[in-house]
């Protein structure tokens, strides 16, 4: 198992190995597959080194394979990332969709997005993480009133979707990074010891919604 660079750009990779020795396909080590759909946060930006970022974290953790898709300043929910949830194969899906876009684009994409991904997995497991309250708006109260916006259109959008489907689950707060102000590199990316802090929460709780779908 190897962790690429988050940010540079592989163009070469040389694995050492003893002379006279063979690599060959193993057979896949993880029972379950869960695809990780996401901001700049699941990416990993602000980590110490790739093996870091939460979904590699647990991996580790649970010995399912969790997928890494976060994209850096996107997943705003546009059908682009539905369409590529949809044609993912996947035990379960967790989403970090609420860290970048605006309440408006929440209120509007939301259902949509859901419904593109529903369209190809009717009752696959979809587990939204509420993003983190940004340490940017102890400073500025115009972004601290853009960030309350969003969590509560998050809040309230998901509440409306969780009414009708019994395999969407909501996991609100989703990011728990403390108060100390010594989780995040900028205000917003979460460091080793915030994503340490948001799994000792968040992790019991994912684990209990796959084995709730037997998934385990």
């Amino acid at each position: 198992l190897l962790y690429l660079p988050l940010f540079d750009e592989v163009k070469t990779l040389e694995i050492g190995v003893d002379a006279g020795a063979r690599i060959e396909a193993a057979p896949n080590p993880f029972r379950h597959r869960i695809v990780v759909i996401g901001s700049s946060i699941t990416h990993g930006t602000g980590l110490s080194r790739p093996g870091m970022a939460y979904p590699a974290q647990l991996e580790r953790a649970t010995g399912f394979e969790f997928v890494n898709l976060g994209a850096s300043g996107q997943c705003k929910m546009e059908q682009f990332f539905a369409h590529v949830a949809a044609a993912c194969e996947a035990d379960a899906f967790l989403f970090d969709s609420f860290s970048n876009p605006s309440a408006q684009q929440i209120e509007e994409r939301l259902e949509p997005f859901v419904a593109t991904i529903r369209a190809a997995h009717p009752t696959t497991p979809l587990i939204f993480l509420q993003t983190e309250v940004r340490e940017s708006g102890n400073f500025d109260l115009k972004k601290r009133a853009f960030e309350d916006a969003k969590r509560e259109a998050a809040r309230k959008g998901m509440e409306k979707i969780l009414e009708t489907d019994k395999n969407i689950w909501f996991i609100n707060p989703g990011m728990k990074l403390g108060d100390d102000h010594e989780a995040t590199v900028d205000g917003v990316h979460p460091t080793d010891l915030g994503f340490e802090r948001m799994l000792k929460k968040v992790q019991p709780q994912i684990i209990r919604i796959l084995q709730k779908h037997g998934i385990k």
